[in-house]
């Protein structure tokens, strides 16, 4: 005997959920129960009962517990008295029962309880044996001692844990073992044992096969892994079968006994493993598995599959690609194998097969034998799902597998093409094989699957001739009548009651469908004798129903639906309307005869134009060249138009020579004929109403065919206009997705793919090239995702053939207007209007200039299209609108030529306005269009052009004055709010007064009525030409009936800035509550923001309580849009910051959001380029500066943002964008970056143009001038923020990383003040820190140095002095004194300092008198030569370039002349009128003789301005934070709000004019010392020259570049070998920053250089 047990954890685990048992394996739960002597074949009738169960035989009526209840009822005390007497007797014969007994062995039965008691019920039957056993209570019982001891023995067992699981454990491994027929093994009792100690753990028996152990021992890890349980194995080689035990909770048993059940399965190939397949092999080959067992290893290899076993006759196998593998061992057992899945279907090979190919799975293989009758019937009922049972014929199983299986597979056509189906097959009549035939038709038809139909089937003649009929059917010549006669067949065999017939009735041998088979077996007899290919299909098959669907689904119209199974229903159709006169016959086919035409909306023709058509018939009729009877004109002309035409006479006709020609017959007799183009006209109209017609049979015809049709399957058979009839459908009805743009390659291009160009407009007749274009916006329109993707060769046909169209071909006439009107309105839209952006040729794009062409060729031919009396004024004003919107949308996209074409032409259509009088065309579309063109043109023409718009608009608006604007004539809201908004750009108060006197009357018809937003858009054209108080009649209406109140809410973006203007007007409350409280709720999000600004422009100047709320609202409202807007419009920005500065809380708001974190954090980054980054400043950041409004964030972010930009490029690189992005900071803002401006200085000097330098780049530089004299007030948080981030990082090496200085702020006790900046100032917060800091210099990148920045220095570089010579050379200031005229010297005498500049020269105001405050505007300026040589030189003024001037100098130099000056009231030159220079060297300029930068050369605004960045104007007494050592720079005041106070500076010596004879302030002798960190300076530059004094030249000039600081000068000493010379220790630019010249010094300053610490 042999055990196996696999340890696992003292419990039992968790597990998944598991399967049913398996069957073969019996389950038995332990639950203890009272061992008996028991042999091992269990006979229970051998051995005895238990104890507890004789009472319950031998008491009459009573529960196997009513001993105990009565127990429990002793010790309440409160027994009955007859139930007292009852259990005395009972327990009296119990006891001499129990005498007889032998003593029990299981101490269950010795206490009488069952295994699974509980530990309070075991000492309840204990003491209850007790008080009945006693021996005190037995005394004639010899065995009463031993039976009490037995008891006391199984209690102590029983009411121990630890005894009592042992003793349970024993008893359940003694039962298995006996079963086994082996001796008890102690390891198993340990086992159960332990399992029995844990609570609700239960033991599990299971039996399974010997000969699985070794593959279940080894697959116990995984059993235990997914069930939680354990499992312990018993077996012996001298049994059969083996026991597996499971411990654990009860879940975790259920779970391992599925998944032990599921094991055992598999393993005995009863069921499929998860990832694999069963092959069951056939008995008579099973011999052959252990030779395929060999070559498996090859398929292992070769797919990745596994074999888990083969044994008997079933092979497991797992893998990926098990298909293949399954192909592989079924071609090895000749396709006989049966396949078993894991979900316990079984296939055989034809199944399998079909299923792969059902389920996309490649690698089914089906054998290349036919299969048999049984193989096939099992198959179709495979695939049909039905009960093998069934009792159907094989053909019919078939056909029904090939009609009803939504996807056929190889497997089904190869099995109803077989020998057994076609031998059932032969065997059938004609009619009853139909079904067959019409099922192999579809499939060979319709399927990709054709090809596997096998040859006895596909060549049946009966097929062949059912497929000839589909074609013939398509492609014959015959086609369309026979379809009409099936058609009308088919309507005579069913009433129109909208009910289905059923075939039966129907198919009737003498119906009307059995002669309309008859036709076409006649027909197909004929085409046969030609091709003998195909033979007639058989008389019997029009009783059939599948073929007689086929065939009429061919035939079938509107109203007629035809069903293989249901048979025929028939609708009830509207008669279709009579057609008239001029429309052509029916068409042949008979299907358009029962369709709903396409309903047109047609313009009226004007008299004029039905007397044109009646000459025109009466000239057909007769001689087209004779004169026709006036009355008889007439009186025709009487008849066609529906208004009163009582003034046709004689002198109409003589009147309107452009359409008659009059002529007198005789003595009374009159005679009338048509001009040439009038005739042209009335012929025009003529073709255009019979191709009307032929449009509307056309497409009744083809509203058919458009839903069947499909972009991959457009038949080869339709023609230019069938497909230009689609395109045209198309665009008033859904269709596929892509079927549009197909038609349309396939109307443009040839077979060979070029594009077609001849002839086309003769193809597409009757349609034209204007309906196509117009279908083809339509369907762009239309068309949800995916686009239709527009074939841009066939877009260039279509747009070449509409221009060639504009005019007159040999074969044909021109287009007219409305036609010519609808191209150009649908070449401004997409795809067309794209187009004119993606081509390069210029041909193609010359659809503009044709039509400008054709606008001159109806100006000049008659001019009827600007006369009255003629429908053709509208289209002509319409197509001057569409042509004015094409040309502004593509005329950049358009050559020179091409333009001026068009501008020519409207010159001319101007010129024809302006003349215009009396007889004036006045229909109120034309003349809207008009001006709408004229306005449109004049916003984009030049300036000339715009005046030929004006004389347009002005020759139009005389018309307006003098023609009726009422409703009855067809004037509109519309029209009025065009000519509005037309009329804006020269506005004439007479021509609103008559449009205001027109829309009051509109109001008062019709107020409810009146279109929003052609009220919005009246209302603003009036606002913006400054009209809108004439609108009082027309608001009146409007407001007594709320229309404001319930229109607002709806009004579109573009129409609430006019809605706005006629609330304010029309002070209408509640409107405006009700906009307000529109702008309050969460759609305002949706409104754009130069909308917005648009209604805060609008309320300027208006007052009024709810004017002030929604002004409120607004500014809020437009605050959160800039909020939303990335980058917004500069302009609106702009007006924005300019409104918000009225409103204190609308401004903090504003200032809030642009300095957000998400504003700062979407700023965009360096690597984006210059020019998104010079947008991004110019958006966000210039209007405030421009409003001098302060946002010290957003200053800080976009300055930071920048340095890292010129960290990472170049000036010559950013080009004019970087001019732009620093252009727009204010002074004060760059007063606080110093080291922003010292990095554009650097920049901008190594980038400087060897040229004259542009106007942008001198303003930058005088603004980096302005911004170092400039004194912005600190306060800001943000200056906090920087001390302390000062003050953390001062103290270390002179030279930081700024990837280390990230990673200190990274510490703990820093977590506060870093979380505080990252909300504030987004993750970017230490640049915007470092860029904001005076006393540490960043590069942009990673160096930051610990000293305080020098824009002064990078300033002051020769590159920048040279190039903007009058930025550094320009004086402070200026002294006017002297003069012989009094009047004049008072005027201008007085202090002038630099106010700006002017033609490249400064610009000085005057600040103060010489003895009274300044009382008048006095400046000093340069003009050139731009107005001629006679007004160049110097001048004094009261404004640049103004009519006011006061004195004049010819002089060209860099600064005013100092005398010279002539006075213009008198023509005289003053003599002793003087212009001093006055200027205070600043410390540290250079010494006479010397090489001087251009900011030192002479006086400049850095010399005497108070210096803003360690440049004092007098030594500074030394603070704490300015002893030595100390990196503070005494002169730089921290960034608080509160600087510290330091010792006031010495006064500043006077301004005096400057003598060149004086002696350099460097030569004189100092006298006095400064203190602190200079005087340290001092003291060293005395130290270099032992006391002489010599070096203190050099005093100021170190004192400002080095601020100083005797560290920042040993910063200069350079790493190099002393021995090869001292001077080689010291860097070079030291020697060009301090201007030391002579050897002695340079020697001096390397030894004390070398010699610092």
């Amino acid at each position: 005997m042999g055990t196996s047990m696999q340890t696992h954890a003292e419990s039992g685990g968790k597990a998944k959920a598991a399967s049913p048992d398996a069957p073969g394996a019996e389950n038995q739960t332990f639950e203890p129960e009272a061992p008996t002597e028991r042999t091992a074949t269990r006979e229970p009738q051998s051995q005895p009962q238990p104890a507890q169960q004789e009472p319950v035989q031998k008491a009459e009526g009573q529960q196997a517990t009513g001993e105990q209840e009565a127990g429990d009822q002793q010790q309440q005390g409160q027994p009955p008295q007859g139930q007292q007497n009852q259990q005395e007797e009972a327990e009296q014969k119990s006891r001499k029962n129990d005498d007889n007994l032998p003593l029990p062995t299981c101490h269950y039965e010795a206490l009488g309880v069952q295994a699974t008691a509980t530990e309070s019920e075991i000492k309840k039957e204990y003491y209850k044996l007790c008080r009945r056993v006693h021996p005190d209570k037995n005394g004639g019982d010899p065995n009463a001692t031993a039976r009490f001891q037995r008891i006391l023995e199984a209690y102590q067992i029983l009411s121990t844990k630890d005894k009592r699981a042992e003793y349970d454990a024993r008893i359940f491994v003694k039962k298995v073992f006996q079963r086994l027929g082996l001796a008890v093994d102690e390891r198993v009792v340990t086992f159960v044992q332990r399992c029995y100690c844990v609570e609700k753990v239960q033991v599990i028996e299971k039996q399974v096969d010997r000969r699985l152990v070794e593959r279940l021992t080894a697959n116990t890890p995984y059993l235990r892994q997914m069930s939680g349980a354990d499992f312990y194995t018993i077996h012996s080689a001298t049994i059969a079968s083996a026991v597996v035990l499971i411990a654990g909770l009860p879940g975790c048993v259920e779970k391992g006994i599925g998944l032990l059940s599921n094991f055992v399965k598999e393993a005995t190939g009863q069921q499929a493993p998860a990832d694999g397949l069963i092959l069951i092999v056939p008995r008579d080959a099973t011999n052959r598995i252990p030779q395929m067992a060999q070559v498996f290893a090859t398929l292992n290899w070769q797919y990745g599959a596994q074999l888990v076993h083969a044994d008997l006759d079933r092979i497991v196998i797992r893998g990926a690609r098990l298909p293949a593998v399954v192909v592989h061992l079924q071609q090895y057992f000749d396709f006989r194998a049966r396949v078993l899945f894991p979900t316990g279907h079984e296939l055989d090979a034809w199944q399998y097969a079909h299923y792969c190919e059902q389920n996309n799975i490649s690698g089914g293989l089906l054998p290349q034998a036919e299969p048999e009758a049984a193989t096939v019937r099992k198959l179709f009922f495979y695939v049909l799902q039905m009960p093998p049972s069934t009792p159907i014929a094989l053909v019919s199983l078939a056909v029904k597998a090939l009609t009803t299986v939504p996807r056929l597979t190889t497997a089904i056509v190869r099995a109803a093409s077989s020998v057994p189906v076609h031998s059932e097959f032969s065997s059938l009549s004609p009619k009853a094989s139909a079904p067959v035939i019409c099922a192999f038709h579809r499939l060979l038809t319709t399927s990709q699957l054709s090809s596997s139909v096998h040859p006895r089937f596909a060549s049946l003649p009966q097929l062949k001739s059912l497929q000839a009929i589909g074609p013939f059917l398509e492609d014959a010549k015959e086609s369309l009548l026979i379809r009409s006669r099936g058609y009308v067949a088919a309507k005579e065999a069913v009433p129109d009651d909208d009910q289905w017939h059923g075939w039966e009735d129907i198919l009737r041998p003498d119906g009307s469908l059995a002669l309309f088979w008859k036709d076409l077996r006649k027909k197909i007899q004929e085409r046969s004798k030609t091709s003998k290919t195909f033979e007639p299909p058989p008389a019997e098959w029009h009783t059939v129903p599948e073929i007689v669907s086929m065939v009429l689904e061919k035939c079938t119209g509107p109203g007629l639906e035809v069903d293989p199974k249901k048979g025929l229903r028939r609708k009830k159709l509207e008669t279709p309307r009579a057609t008239s006169a001029a429309s052509p016959p029916p068409p042949r086919n008979v299907e358009v005869a029962e369709a709903a035409e396409v309903s047109k909306e047609e313009e009226e023709e004007t008299l004029i134009e039905h007397a044109e058509d009646v000459i025109l018939e009466l000239s057909k009729e007769r001689d087209p060249a004779a004169y026709q009877e006036l009355g008889m004109v007439t009186l025709q002309t009487q008849k066609r138009y529906t208004e009163p035409s009582n003034r046709l006479s004689k002198k109409w006709y003589e009147q309107h020579k452009a359409s008659f020609d009059v002529k007198k017959v005789g003595a009374s007799e009159t005679r009338v004929r048509l001009c040439q183009t009038a005739q042209k006209r009335a012929e025009m109209r003529a073709t255009e109403r019979q191709n009307e017609g032929k449009r509307r049979w056309e497409l009744n015809t083809l509203g058919v065919v458009l839903p069947k049709l499909a972009p991959d399957s457009l038949p080869r058979m339709l023609c230019e206009r069938e497909l230009a009839g689609l395109l045209v459908l198309m665009g008033e009805r859904s269709f596929p997705p892509g079927l549009a743009s197909s038609v349309l390659r396939r109307l443009c291009r040839r077979s060979d793919g070029t594009a077609k160009s001849e002839q086309f407009l003769s193809a597409i007749a009757p349609f034209s090239s204007a309906q196509l274009m117009r279908s083809i916006v339509a369907c762009e329109r239309m068309q949800q995702e995916p686009k239709e993707q527009w074939d841009q060769e066939s877009l260039t046909v279509m747009m070449t053939a509409a221009a060639r169209d504009m005019h007159d071909q040999p074969s044909r006439f021109c287009a007219p207007l409305q036609s010519v009107k609808s191209c150009v309105l649908a070449s401004g839209h997409k795809p067309f209007v794209d187009l004119f952006r993606q081509r390069t040729s210029d041909q193609e794009k010359a659809l503009p200039t044709s039509a400008a062409l054709r606008l001159k060729m109806e100006l000049v031919q008659d001019g009827t299209c600007v006369l009255p009396g003629y429908s053709s004024f509208r289209y002509f004003g319409e197509l001057c609108g569409a042509l004015a919107t094409l040309y502004v949308q593509v005329r950049n996209s358009l050559c020179q030529s091409y333009c001026e074409e068009v501008l020519s032409a409207f010159d001319k259509v101007a010129g024809c306005c302006r003349d215009w009088g009396n007889g004036a065309p006045a229909h109120h579309r034309g003349l809207q269009r008009l001006a709408y063109s004229f306005a449109v043109l004049g916003d984009v023409a030049t300036d000339k052009f715009a005046t030929a718009c004006k004389l347009g608009l002005e020759g139009i608006g005389r018309v307006l004055l003098s023609c009726e604007m009422t409703e009855e004539s067809g004037w509109n809201t519309e029209d009025l709010a065009v000519l509005a908004v037309a009329f804006k750009k020269c506005p004439d108060e007479k021509i609103y007064g008559k449009l205001a006197a027109a829309a009051a009357m509109l109001a008062n018809a019709k107020t409810a009525a009146l279109p929003r937003e052609h009220v919005a858009k009246l209302l603003g054209g009036f606002h913006q030409a400054g009209y809108v108080q004439k609108l009082d009649n027309f608001l009146k209406p409007l407001q007594e009936v709320a229309w404001f109140k319930k229109n607002v809410s709806d009004a579109q973006d573009k129409e609430l800035p006019g809605l706005l203007a006629g609330l304010c007007r029309a002070q209408d409350a509640d409107g405006l509550a009700a906009l307000d409280q529109i702008l309050q709720k969460d759609n305002s999000k949706d409104i754009a923001l130069n909308t917005l600004i648009s209604m805060l422009k609008g309320l300027s100047g208006i007052s009024g309580l709810k004017v002030a709320g929604l002004r409120s609202t607004l500014l809020k409202t437009a605050v959160a849009a800039t909020n939303r807007s990335k980058h917004p419009a500069t302009d609106d920005v702009e007006m924005l910051v300019q409104a918000c500065a009225e409103d204190a809380v609308a401004l903090r708001m504003l200032k809030e959001l642009i300095c957000n974190r998400r504003r700062l954090e979407n700023i965009p980054k360096p690597d984006v380029g210059w020019k998104d980054l010079a947008t991004c400043f110019k958006s966000i950041l210039g209007p405030f500066a421009r409003a001098k409004q302060r946002v010290q964030r957003l200053e800080a972010a976009c300055g930071a943002r920048m340095m890292q930009a010129l960290d990472q490029t170049s000036a010559s690189h950013s080009g004019d964008d970087l001019l732009t992005a620093a252009s727009q900071f204010s002074e004060d803002a760059l007063a606080l970056m110093p080291t922003l401006v010292e990095k554009i200085a650097l920049v901008l000097g190594k980038a400087a143009p060897a040229k004259r330098p542009s106007e942008d780049l001198t303003t930058l530089i005088q603004l980096l001038v302005k911004a170092l004299q400039a004194q912005p007030e600190l306060g800001d948080e943000l200056d906090t923020w920087i001390e302390q981030i000062e003050a953390l990082l001062l103290e270390g090496p002179a030279e930081r990383r700024l990837d280390h200085v990230q990673m200190q702020l990274m510490g703990k006790e820093h977590k506060k003040l870093r979380e505080e900046l990252t909300d504030a100032l987004g993750s970017s917060w230490l640049s915007i820190v470092l860029v904001r800091s005076r006393r540490m210099a960043w590069s942009g990148g990673q160096s930051i140095r610990l000293e305080a920045p020098r824009p002064k220095a990078a300033l002051r570089t020769p590159e920048l002095g040279a190039l903007v010579p009058e930025a550094a050379a320009s004086p402070v200031s200026l002294i006017v004194k002297g003069g012989t005229h009094q009047g004049m010297a008072s005027t201008v005498q007085g202090k002038y300092r630099k106010e700006g500049s002017n033609h490249k020269r400064p610009v000085f105001k005057r600040v103060e008198l010489a003895t009274e405050p300044v009382s008048e505007k006095v400046l000093i300026y340069y003009w050139d030569d731009r107005d001629g040589s006679d007004g160049q030189g110097w001048w004094f003024g009261a404004e640049v370039g103004g009519q006011n001037a006061y004195l004049y100098n010819a002089a060209d130099g860099p600064l005013p002349p100092p005398t010279g000056w002539l006075i213009l009231s008198t023509d005289e030159v003053d003599p002793e009128l003087q212009v001093s220079v006055t200027t205070r060297r600043p410390p540290g300029a250079a010494p006479k003789g010397k090489a001087k930068t251009d900011l030192d050369a002479g006086p400049g605004p850095l010399s005497s301005a108070p210096l803003a960045f360690g440049e004092p104007k007098e030594p500074l007494e030394a603070t704490a934070a300015s002893k030595p050592g100390s990196r503070e720079s005494p002169d730089v005041p921290p960034a608080t709000s509160a600087p510290a106070p330091l010792t006031p500076p010495a006064p500043c010596a006077p301004a005096v004019p400057v003598d060149p004879s004086a002696e350099p302030e460097s030569k004189r002798a100092r006298t006095d010392g400064p203190d602190g960190r200079q005087g340290e300076l001092w003291k060293w530059l005395q130290e270099l020259d032992c006391g002489k004094g010599q070096m203190l030249r050099y005093f100021d000039v170190l004192a400002q570049e080095f601020d100083a600081d005797l560290r920042q000068i040993a910063a200069a000493k350079v790493d190099r070998d002393p021995r090869e010379g001292l001077l080689n220790t010291v860097e070079p630019s030291f020697w060009e920053a301090v201007q030391v010249e002579k050897a002695g010094h340079k020697m001096l300053f390397a030894r004390g250089i070398a010699a610092l610490q």
